[in-house]
This record gives structure tokens, C-alpha cells and sequence, in this order.
């Protein structure tokens, strides 16, 4: 499996549609708990293939930030 069909699956989850749909009526936040490794970026990624608006993500501090700039690269 490539990254290109893995993120596939992430946007073709019904749990994304989920997502994008409580993010669709603002104001809007959502917290995703329960997430392993770098399946956050992959989510992010898959949301914003989905959607057309503007996403702010907030990092715990600025290493936390880098890992999640380095998994969207």
C-alpha cells in the first residue's frame, strides 16, 4: 500500500465524513482523542481534501508542531 492509497482510506472513511460535517456548522472545535502514531496528519490531510474552508490545527508546543508539519510534508 502507497501513501497515496492510504490517505485514500482516511478520506474515504465514513468517521472523516463525521468530522467534516461537525466542522461544517460554525463555530466549530473538535479534539481527536484515541489517535495512534501519525494518523492525526493523515485525518487533517483527508479533511482537507473534503472540504473547502480554512483549518487552524493547535499543537501542544512547538516540537509537537514540527512532527505534525513533517508528517503533512
Amino acid at each position: 500500500m502507497d501513501l497515496q492509497q492510504l490517505l485514500e482510506l482516511f478520506r474515504d472513511n465514513p468517521r472523516t465524513g463525521q468530522l467534516i460535517s461537525t466542522l461544517s456548522s460554525p463555530p466549530s472545535r473538535v479534539w481527536l482523542r484515541g489517535t495512534i502514531g501519525s494518523s492525526v496528519p493523515f485525518i487533517a490531510a483527508a479533511a482537507f481534501m473534503r472540504s473547502e474552508f480554512t483549518h487552524l490545527f493547535i499543537m501542544n508546543d512547538a516540537e509537537d508542531a514540527q512532527y505534525f508539519q513533517n508528517d503533512l510534508q
